[in-house]
């Protein structure tokens, strides 16, 4: 009978901790302050790009100056960027990179890769 009174006192104190917890976490959501929707809104002010695949690839990335003009950083070149062009610079289909030639030191050469 002893073993029958302590797993029933067990389950009421599991169901005491438990309305507790949930009081603390009632409290919890309601000291949260209230945000307006514009409040949660983000300005994008860069964009990282992958090229190639997961063995092996290229890195460039896009960002937008203090003067809200954007630019592209790819290795030593660096032009201004529309961001109306992001979408077709960013998914999926093939681009050209200028990469170091193997043959020749120092020199580079045009390669197709995978975006």
């Amino acid at each position: 009978a002893n073993g029958a009174a302590t797993a029933a006192d067990d389950d009421d104190e599991d169901e005491e901790e438990q309305k507790e917890e949930k009081k603390e976490s009632d409290t919890d959501e309601a000291e949260l302050p209230s945000y307006p929707p514009e409040y949660y809104e983000y300005r994008l002010v860069g964009v990282v790009v992958h090229t190639g695949g997961a063995e092996a690839g290229h890195y460039y990335s896009f960002a937008q100056s203090s003067d809200g003009k954007w630019w592209e950083f790819n290795d030593t070149k660096v032009e201004a960027f529309n961001m109306a062009d992001l979408d077709k610079e960013t998914f999926g289909g093939k681009h050209w990179v200028n990469v170091d030639d193997p043959q020749q030191k120092g020199k580079k050469v045009r390669k197709e890769l995978d975006k």
